[in-house]
């Protein structure tokens, strides 16, 4: 006896109000779209799960707030640095910074003086995208600059840069409280040394 396997395809559509659909055999006019268990329709979600259009929104409008934080962040720190306090909390630590950075504004406006500041000029942020959830925000942008100052035995040569990189902040308290970045290193390396001898 031989058993005979199918491979279905299957998704949730949203556009269907979270019913299953088997897409191959709806292609072929055999199934219509079954509700998953799973799926609430939107009267009964406020009933079942206790949430209502009001907390939805009120976490939207949130999540908003926090990536125009993030937003005010940049603006500022590309800038001259004025108002800084009122967004960044007094404990806040970047990951990123050397560990000699103190905490909260004073860190920050050390390491984009006397470090960045120092070793950039022309500096620039383009953010690409912003995504927020819960108290956290991922920010995806490129760093522009002219390396005009030394930098760990690099010696400046004008060089632009161009340097893609995430940033991930942590909210509380509405002010930023946290931050991690990631970015390729040894790119920035080499565009600081293009045209070395």
């Amino acid at each position: 006896m031989r058993a005979t396997l199918r491979q279905y395809s299957v998704r949730v559509d949203p556009h269907h109000r979270g019913r299953i659909v088997d897409r191959d055999a709806q292609a072929a006019g055999r199934e219509r779209p079954r509700r998953s268990p799973l799926a609430l329709p939107p009267e009964a979600c406020q009933n079942q799960c206790g949430c209502s259009a009001n907390s939805r929104k009120g976490e939207k409008s949130m999540l908003e707030a926090n990536k125009a934080l993030v937003r005010q962040y940049y603006q500022i720190v590309m800038g001259d640095l004025d108002g800084i306090e009122a967004i960044v909390a007094a404990d806040f630590v970047d990951h990123h910074f050397p560990p000699d950075t103190p905490l909260g504004p004073a860190g920050v406006r050390k390491f984009f003086t006397e470090f960045a500041g120092s070793v950039f000029s022309d500096m620039r942020i383009a953010i690409d995208s912003l995504l927020a959830e819960g108290d956290k925000v991922d920010c995806h942008f490129v760093f522009h600059a002219r390396h005009t100052g030394p930098f760990a035995n690099i010696k400046p040569r004008g060089n632009p840069i161009r340097l893609p990189a995430i940033s991930t902040f942590r909210i509380a308290g509405g002010k930023l409280a946290e931050a991690w970045e990631i970015f390729d290193s040894a790119s920035l390396v080499q565009q600081m040394q293009a045209g070395s001898p």
